[in-house]
């Protein structure tokens, strides 16, 4: 169990050598674990130099090349309530074969 935390980066003594309590292991974990997730690669990523420019695209960290199309919609609520989003893209590889990816989250009405 201790390699687990300290893979996260989160001891589970104090400095001065004492089991820490479990709401502030559980703190630390939960603050270690939320700080990994900002260091995900993003989803999806979208370059654009100028209106004249072909946007360069990165899906899970990779870039997108052959693109063909290129949608991205996404709509709030209000402040407090995301309506949802969608993104499709379609590209071909080398042999000419089109592949779309895409996602969609929520209501976009």
């Amino acid at each position: 169990m201790d390699d687990a935390f300290k893979k996260l980066g989160v001891r589970v003594t104090d400095e001065d050598g004492y089991l820490k309590s479990t709401s502030d292991i559980l703190r630390d974990v939960l603050n270690a674990i939320e700080l990994q997730g900002d260091e995900q690669t993003p989803l999806l990523q979208i370059e654009l130099k100028d209106e004249k420019s072909i946007p360069k695209v990165f899906y899970k960290g990779e870039e997108i090349t052959g693109k063909a199309q290129i949608n991205f919609d996404w709509i709030t609520r209000g402040s407090r309530n995301l309506g949802g989003m969608k993104f499709n893209i379609e590209h071909a590889d080398e042999k000419g074969i089109v592949h779309v990816k895409g996602r969609k989250v929520g209501d976009l009405r």
